[in-house]
């Protein structure tokens, strides 16, 4: 069986949808999902099938408005500033808890519209989720087998309950708190009920994991770049992660090559090829300046560098050979590292 699992991480969880499409996109069948905090609604959604319409969520909803923001938690920053974005997400939670918490009432709405019950119990796929009783600390692994009847909105509630929103109770009159304050990135919900193929989408969420029973069974599939505040209500940027979301999940399930962009799958032939025409001199300053070992790092890394001088879009799946056409025909005078390019031969 095939599972995936779903880390915690706020809004990031807009990456998960992305990677989620790659698996379609890939027919891998997924058999059973779990996940922590926005892991264990995105799960929910998959696991009823409805992933069209947890795409559409995610590129129209309204964070600011989801999560009760007034006007002084938020403000415009820069998500690729790595620095300045974790900055503001301190101040940010600070202003919150500072204010005791924002409500949930528009939070509970949403799962009682978005998640159906009946699609998630009558589905094939295993659904799972984790929280943390708060009375003696308890971490629950929960199936939805284990899950109180018309309840299951509640316990993803409590899986996502972070101390940002107000002190509630959930399901039996109890309080909860977020699954990630024990387990982020349940691996081992899937691993202990007998799957031998378990994918586990994090996304730089904030929280607590559990060493894997057998890591060998278990490939991970993160962000290769920055996905912003676990807060962000810039639209942009969760658009952005959908994206980043499917490229990289995709990158992993084809086992395509690149270090910063995504290359299809050439066989060393190729490169072996290709730097038949590059002198000795001009190959090693190659290696040596980009830290090479062969011919097919030093011409992806060489590629790269200058795909990036020429703000070539990280979402696209590239060819080799049609890249180093486009660098061919550059007529303006660049460094050595177009020139190693330009001598590339193409049969």
């Amino acid at each position: 069986m095939t599972g995936l699992v779903l880390a915690g991480g706020g809004v990031k969880g807009a990456y998960q949808i992305g990677a989620y499409l790659a698996f379609k996109k890939c027919h891998i069948k997924i058999d059973g999902v779990v996940g922590t905090s926005i892991g264990s609604f995105n799960g929910a959604l998959i696991a009823s099938g409805m992933e069209l319409e947890l795409y559409n969520f995610w590129k129209n909803a309204d964070i600011g408005e989801l999560l009760n923001f007034n006007q002084k938690y938020i403000k415009s920053v820069n998500d690729k500033d790595i620095f300045k974005s974790l900055i503001y997400g301190i101040e940010q939670m600070t202003l919150i808890i500072k204010d005791k918490g924002i409500k949930n009432d528009n939070l509970r709405k949403l799962l009682s519209e978005m998640i159906d019950e009946k699609k998630i119990r009558n589905s094939k796929m295993d659904y799972g989720l984790v929280t943390v009783r708060v009375k003696d600390l308890k971490p629950l692994y929960l199936f939805k087998e284990d899950m109180l009847e018309g309840k299951i909105p509640e316990y993803i509630l409590a899986s996502c309950n972070l101390p940002v929103f107000k002190k509630d109770t959930f399901i039996d009159n109890k309080y909860y708190i977020d699954g990630g304050f024990y387990d982020i990135n349940p691996v081992n919900m899937l691993l202990k009920k007998g799957y031998d193929k378990v994918y586990s989408v994090e996304i730089q969420g904030i929280g607590f994991s559990r060493k894997a029973i057998d890591k060998n069974k278990v490939t991970i599939i993160k962000p290769s770049k920055f996905l912003g505040s676990m807060l962000s209500v810039n639209k942009s940027k969760i658009n952005e992660n959908i994206k980043l979301g499917y490229y990289d999940t995709l990158k992993t399930l084809k086992n395509y090559d690149g270090y910063n962009f995504i290359f299809k799958k050439y066989h060393n032939f190729w490169y072996n090829t290709l730097a038949k025409g590059i002198n000795e001199e001009l190959r090693e300053k190659i290696k040596h300046y980009f830290h090479c070992k062969d011919n097919k790092e030093s011409i992806i890394k060489a590629l790269e560098y200058i795909m990036v001088k020429e703000n070539y879009t990280y979402f696209e799946v590239y060819s080799i050979f049609k890249v180093i056409r486009n660098v061919k025909k550059m007529t303006k005078k660049q460094n050595f590292v177009y020139e190693f390019v330009r001598k590339l031969k193409i049969i």
